[in-house]
């Protein structure tokens, strides 16, 4: 697949979008607001759906999006990482850079398809009533996933300093 420049310029967008993302707050990291509301989703459950063998497969398919989004993450900084390394090198070849971002995008579409398989999972063991009942908190958990994968993870002072001793600037 041969990159356009629009989607060239996305990707650098998107890279900005990561660093910007990066920069240290005071509220807690994305990621851990993402576990949070997953927690809170797996909290729920049993008041939501009061068969235990249904119950028990939809806590399975937590684990298993648990699994997927940390993996997700660290793709996620791998790939950071990898572009902040391109940038620094002038001599980088473009081919580098879209070899990058093509593996970037296939990693997401994996992504992706652990989150189409989580929510085929809780529609296959639950009713219509159970599933409305557990939008609120459904949504809550997806949308705060979703935001950690679109705007990747905080770096942590161990993130800035491998960074840093990457590029040589220690």
């Amino acid at each position: 697949m041969k990159l356009t420049t629009r989607g060239l310029i996305l990707a650098v967008a998107a890279v900005a979008a990561i660093a910007a993302a990066s920069c240290g707050g005071s509220t807690p990291s994305q990621a851990v607001q993402t576990e949070e509301s997953i927690d809170a989703f797996d909290a729920e459950l049993a008041e939501v759906i009061p068969d235990e063998n249904r119950r028990q497969a939809i806590h399975g398919a937590i684990a298993d999006l648990h699994a997927v989004v940390r993996v997700a993450t660290e793709q996620r900084r791998t790939f950071a990482r990898r572009i902040l390394t391109l940038h620094k090198d002038y001599d980088a070849p473009r081919a580098d850079f879209e070899a990058a971002i093509q593996g970037h995008l296939a990693e997401r579409a994996v992504f992706r398809q652990g989150l189409y398989a989580f929510r085929q999972r809780l529609l296959d063991n639950t009713t219509n009533e159970e599933w409305e009942g557990l939008r609120g908190l459904r949504n809550d958990a997806l949308e705060s996933l979703m935001r950690t994968t679109a705007q990747g993870p905080e770096a942590t002072a161990t993130d800035t300093e491998e960074n840093a001793t990457e590029a040589g600037e220690n």
